[in-house]
């Protein structure tokens, strides 16, 4: 029987009267009271939601709770289905009707938290008709960031009066002359510059006028530059890539290039630590530190560098890492027989990538880090490392496996794992490189060779890389490379590699591009591959594995606050426009050698453009000055060297952080059972 069900909501049922014309074939009539099947219920109405905080407008909170409640059960909703600005989440839990998350701001001004119509479907499958958005002012507490007050003057004299050694900075001033004073207090200064001079540079300084003007947007005003030797044409007079006003805030030299020097011995350089907006004379900022060394103790060390711990699984549990302040553990030079389970927010560093040798399996965490070292098997493992469903960054690790070549360097699986990175990483000697069983993290320049076309028993194919079976309607996977992301790509697959370098077992194609395969054609690059992929543009073997790196600072040229809502573009490039940052610097890690512009506009400033040439394998570091709309004449700052000095020496690598970063939801097909069973059957 076929009934109509009309409009709105509501039950519908059928019932058979029993009024005695019901009768079986031999005359029984329908017995008293027999109803037909249970009720249906109609379900018309859509979802609709609400976004709330318990935080006021507006806050200084480091962390901003935020509930999205739904006027009914929903069916699914992931963290990638909200939308933010100028925020990062930190968590996100949830079911039902009511969903939580905390958010990390990333600069001054208005978060926005908004979940568009269509997201999500009720039980029913009713699309919500509308979304919600809320907004919240963020604003930095007043004084973080900031010095102690501790002025130092070394001058004519004891150089204990104000007027010795007062800088105008961050709280710390500092000459060099004839004699020596310090004063904790008396030499503070307060203001976007501070006071650096030897001999007469302290005089200098005092003379110069408060309301003096300052050209490029530093912090230092032309005065002040002028007593320092320096060009206020130019944020960064040495182009090392530090800003002017961040070495003299620190006592760097800013008329020499000291970026690769490393003045607290922290293990990061002074770049590194300019570029994480840190401290390079604290060795305990930007991050609480424990050393680790062969010949120190668990048991009567203490983490420091005069008394380090000896295992780096202990020195991980001592850690107590806060939201936005991430701990470290440095391991100095040898090697570790330990199998260490890394801890959410830390970060597991070697002192030299050949120098530490790690023998043993490392389990990842949600936003931790692991740099710098080589890991190698103990014994039978059959993997190296486990990242299992969490975000997080593994950078220039060495996985080296054995002359069997029948170990695993890394499983990759879960929902998470699209925002991963594994960065200038390479793989020797191993029966898979890199084995993905869920969304594909962020695989660059990394590097891959001697592997097997066949290895184990039973026997399984080897290959630099294998993406397993797998579909999710929510998941969003990075490629392997994509020549619109400058964030992909430059991963150079060996001709050691005996079989096929990247096996696709999925049915739709990766995007493959801008990968080095050891050929110049097309058609020999394509045949290294198995499975959908798309291939071209290839790189050029005279390119393999020399990426160029661009990581731009952007700050307000009144005050040097770094803006976090710009949009960056590379031109002439095919790459999209970039707006992730993280704490106001934009990255194009990877690039081709060549001539660029670097454009900025952010809302309310004037656009900045920049014209830059960058080396192969170079490391370039650019600081941009914004300078806010005006209502007439030209604008500023076009042209070479206006506002946006470069770095044309330093190489080293960037400090990554472990908010994320930023950081799809994934189920596995049933075809892809017997293969995750043996893959993660030693767990």
């Amino acid at each position: 029987v076929s009934v109509g069900t009309g409009t709105g909501d509501g039950t519908i049922e059928l019932e058979l009267m029993n009024d005695g014309s019901i009768v079986d074939s031999t005359g029984n009539a329908l017995g008293a009271g027999l109803l037909g099947p249970d009720g249906y219920t109609l379900d018309r109405t859509p979802p609709t939601l609400t976004i709330t905080s318990t935080e006021n407008d507006p806050t200084s909170a480091g962390l901003i709770p935020v509930t999205i409640t739904f006027s009914e059960a929903i069916g699914s909703f992931v963290e990638s289905q909200i939308l933010l600005t100028n925020a990062v989440p930190e968590t996100f839990s949830g079911d039902g009707t009511t969903y939580t998350a905390e958010l990390i701001p990333l600069s001054d001004g208005v978060i926005t938290v908004n979940v568009g119509a269509n997201a999500v479907q009720d039980l029913a499958g009713n699309d919500n008709q509308t979304g919600a958005m809320f907004a919240i002012t963020y604003q930095m507490p007043a004084g973080e960031g900031e010095g102690e007050g501790e002025g130092e003057g070394e001058g004519e004299g004891e150089g204990e009066g104000e007027g010795e050694g007062e800088g105008e900075g961050e709280g710390e001033g500092e000459g060099e002359g004839e004699g020596e004073g310090e004063g904790e207090g008396e030499g503070e200064g307060e203001g976007e510059g501070e006071g650096e001079g030897e001999g007469e540079g302290e005089d200098c300084l005092a003379m110069c006028p408060e309301d003096d003007v300052d050209a490029d947007g530093d912090g230092l005003t032309a005065c002040e530059e002028a007593c320092y030797g320096l060009n206020d044409n130019k944020t960064d007079s040495d182009d090392d890539g530090m800003a002017d006003v961040f070495e003299v805030r620190f006592g760097l030299d800013p008329l020499f290039n000291d970026a690769d020097d490393d003045l607290d011995q922290d293990g990061l350089t002074n770049l590194e630590e300019f570029l994480e907006n840190s401290d390079p004379s604290d060795p305990s900022v930007p991050n609480e530190t424990f050393f680790v060394d062969n010949s120190g103790s668990d048991v009567t060390g203490d983490g420091s560098a005069d008394r380090p711990f000896q295992t780096i699984g202990f020195a991980i549990a001592q850690t107590s890492p806060r939201v936005g302040f991430p701990s470290r553990v440095m391991v100095r030079n040898g090697t570790y027989v330990e199998d260490i389970t890394l801890r959410r927010r830390v970060i597991v560093e070697g002192q030299t990538r050949d120098g530490v040798v790690l023998m043993g399996q490392v389990v990842g965490a949600p936003s931790s880090i692991i740099r710098r070292l080589t890991l190698m098997p103990a014994g039978d493992e059959t993997y190296m490392m486990d990242i299992n469903d969490v975000t997080m960054r593994v950078v220039r690790v060495s996985f080296v496996g054995t002359t069997a070549r029948d170990v695993t360097g890394i499983l990759v699986d879960g929902d998470t794992v699209d925002k991963t990175v594994i960065d200038l990483c390479s793989f020797r000697s191993l029966g898979v490189g890199i084995d993905i069983g869920g969304a594909v993290p962020v695989i660059r320049r990394c590097s891959f060779g001697d592997i097997p076309a066949s290895f184990g028993d039973p026997i399984r194919p080897g290959a630099a890389i294998i993406i397993r079976a797998f579909e999710s309607e929510e998941a969003t996977s990075k490629s392997i490379g994509d020549a619109t992301d400058p964030e992909t790509g430059w991963n150079d697959f060996l001709m050691s590699i005996e079989g096929d370098a990247v096996i696709n077992e999925r049915d739709e194609a990766i995007n493959m591009q801008s990968n080095y395969w050891g050929v110049d054609n097309l058609a020999e690059a394509e045949a290294r591959v198995s499975g959908p992929s798309v291939v071209e543009p290839i790189l050029a073997t005279s390119s393999a594995v020399l990426a160029a790196s661009v990581f731009c600072t952007v700050w307000q040229d009144t005050d040097q606050k770094r803006i976090g809502d710009a949009e960056l573009t590379l031109e002439v490039s095919a790459f999209k426009t970039i707006t992730d940052n993280t704490d106001g610097i934009y990255a194009f890690p990877a690039i081709s050698e060549g001539q660029y512009s670097v454009v900025v506009n952010a809302l309310g400033f004037q656009e900045r453009r920049m014209d830059i040439t960058v080396a192969a394998g170079e490391l370039k570091s650019v600081t941009i000055a914004m300078r806010a709309e005006t209502t007439g004449g030209e604008g500023e700052g076009e042209g070479e060297g206006e506002g946006c000095p470069l770095s044309t020496t330093s190489t080293k690598t960037i400090a990554e952080h472990g908010s994320d970063i930023f950081l799809g939801g994934v189920t596995l097909l049933a075809m892809l059972a017997t293969s995750l069973v043996y893959r993660r059957k030693e767990r």
